[in-house]
């Protein structure tokens, strides 16, 4: 239970404290400063997990950078190569693929071992 001082006129505008008042203030000034170390800890581990999910997505689950030139990404060329090179994909993919490779060195390299001719 909170102990109120009343006697509050204006000579006597701040009066002792009551009883325990230092203890409860410490005791809350406590509770706020784990709050805020755990809360500083939360957002750390949050901010670790997101940017690990961004670095995993932009390097993909092979840990090598993954170019997306002609809007179609290395990763579906590499998927589509042997039906490119056998003629296979519609025309729009195989333009789509044909301006990735014209950009991507990797990609025209896998081909050229594929045996595609330039």
């Amino acid at each position: 239970m909170l102990a109120v001082y009343t006697d509050m006129t204006p000579e006597n505008e701040f009066g002792p404290c009551p009883p325990g008042e230092f203890a409860r203030l410490s005791q809350s000034l406590r509770a706020r400063k784990s709050r805020r170390a755990m809360l500083r800890s939360v957002a750390a581990v949050a901010a670790c997990g997101a940017a690990g999910t961004l670095l995993w997505q932009w390097f993909g689950s092979e840990g090598e950078l993954e170019a997306n030139y002609a809007g179609i990404r290395c990763s579906r060329v590499r998927a589509l190569a042997a039906a490119y090179l056998r003629g296979e994909l519609a025309q729009a993919q195989q333009q789509q693929i044909k301006l990735h490779v014209a950009q991507c060195e990797r990609c025209r390299q896998l081909l050229q071992s594929m045996g595609a001719r330039s």
